[in-house]
């Protein structure tokens, strides 16, 4: 199976290549593959002739896109049109991930893949374009709404955090936005059976919400860390130094959806899956950082 994975680089990209190691895979980068350029994307598939396509690329800057609203629209809808057009005109499967950002978080409980959305930012936006652009092309794809991705690679929360802390900065955490902390290891593991699955099965195309289980707000998931950290006795004190605040004061240029959480229903059911809980990776994620740290 020709496997091109897009975005090499990213958080998402970059677990992707861990997870598809037994397969035909080429893994490119943004200077390899420009997702804005026609002539990119149709030598994309004379070079390589794949058979599926994962594009992890993304423009993912929410508070920039504000400013940037042609650049965001140019990544995240008018190339992934392109891209989408072309797969279907090769019979190509299309792996596409998207965002929480698709709604506007005011929602009690989880979201499902049949409710409506209404986007409150350019980037949500922008990723909301780019899903339907997958639609309308006809070709196969599967789309995978995610939400509060992180990893070892790339700028993300937790290490925000944990950077802070190691200097004894204090920190202002927001306590009233919710969601699952989602590594990329788990959005990369989920895409591969996904994708083996499919195999047997290409009914199983669609949009499916992809995420760790459990809900938690950004303070919650700083306050683990450190408790991951404490029963390890690796920590100092640092609970003194986070403090809980609402979003009202913490400024922001783009509105973030206060409510982020993904029923993961479809998903378990159609592929068989047991989604683990947020934690889990959590605790993979520190000590995995912690043996980074010590290794430079």
């Amino acid at each position: 199976m020709s496997i091109v994975i897009l975005g090499k680089n990213g958080q998402v990209g970059s677990a992707l290549q861990h997870s598809f190691v037994s397969t035909d895979v080429v893994a490119l980068d943004r200077s390899q593959f420009d997702i804005t350029s026609k002539l990119a994307v149709q030598q994309l598939f004379t070079q390589y002739s794949p058979q599926i396509i994962i594009n992890a690329t993304a423009y993912t800057a929410v508070d920039k896109a504000e400013n940037e609203i042609d650049l965001a629209n140019l990544v995240n809808r008018e190339g992934v049109a392109m891209l989408a057009d072309a797969c279907a005109a090769n019979k190509v499967l299309l792996v596409h991930y998207s965002t929480d950002y698709v709604f506007d978080g005011e929602k009690e409980g989880f979201y499902s893949e049949l409710d409506l959305v209404n986007p409150q930012s350019v980037y949500g936006s922008s990723k909301w374009l780019g899903e339907e652009a997958v639609r309308a092309s006809g070709c196969d794809y599967l789309i995978f709404r995610t939400s509060w991705v992180y990893s070892l690679t790339g700028n993300n929360f937790p290490k925000a955090i944990m950077k802070k802390l190691l200097q004894g900065q204090e920190l202002r955490v927001v306590d009233d936005q919710f969601g699952a902390p989602t590594s990329a290891d788990l959005i990369a593991a989920v895409t591969f059976k996904c994708v083996q699955k499919l195999r047997d099965d290409i009914n199983l195309c669609g949009l499916y919400n992809l995420t760790a289980k459990g809900v938690v707000s950004w303070f919650g998931f700083a306050q683990q860390m450190i408790q991951v950290l404490q029963a390890e006795g690796q920590a100092q004190d640092w609970m003194g130094l986070i403090e809980a605040v609402s979003s009202n004061d913490y400024k922001s240029i783009a509105v973030r959806p206060k409510n982020s959480c993904l029923s993961l229903s479809k998903i378990e059911q159609k592929f068989g899956l047991e989604m683990p809980l947020w934690q889990k990776d959590v605790e993979i994620f520190m000590k995995e950082f912690k043996e980074q740290r010590d290794a430079t």
